[in-house]
């Protein structure tokens, strides 16, 4: 008998031997039960699987390991992509040429006025506003 038949025949006794036989006959009703619970749960295995790897799974009979693997690379890299957003989010304040601590990002070409030479003395960049070196 080979390794493959050896292990279908121990499961069967081991798992479903009691639950579709009774008093040593297959009840061919409890089979279609167990059998029709089983299809529901090959096909719901494969739309979580297909979810929580981003579409890399859906094959309900792959390994368990290798869907949690993939699943926790994919976590990992949205959670440095999160922490870099964030990062680049709380960097304060944006400098220009020589690390003056203004923002122009967002100010159209009328409001920029040239930067200082290097950061030594007030400059205005807008109206109204005022950095200076202190």
């Amino acid at each position: 008998m080979s390794k493959q038949l050896e292990n279908y025949e121990i499961k069967y006794d081991e798992f479903w031997k009691n639950i579709i036989e009774k008093d040593g006959v297959v009840n061919l009703d409890q089979v279609k039960r167990e059998l029709y619970d089983f299809a529901i749960l090959i096909n719901e295995a494969s739309k979580v699987y297909e979810h929580i790897t981003n579409g890399a799974i859906s094959k309900p009979n792959t390994s368990a390991d290798v869907v949690i693997t993939i699943h926790d690379d994919i976590r990992t890299k949205d959670i440095e992509e999160a922490i870099a957003e964030e990062n680049e989010v709380q960097q304060e304040p944006k400098t220009s040429c020589h690390g003056c601590k203004y923002d122009d990002s967002d100010a159209d070409e009328n409001e920029r006025k040239e930067h200082c030479i290097p950061c030594l003395e007030p400059i205005t960049l807008r109206k109204n506003y005022t950095v200076s070196s202190t």
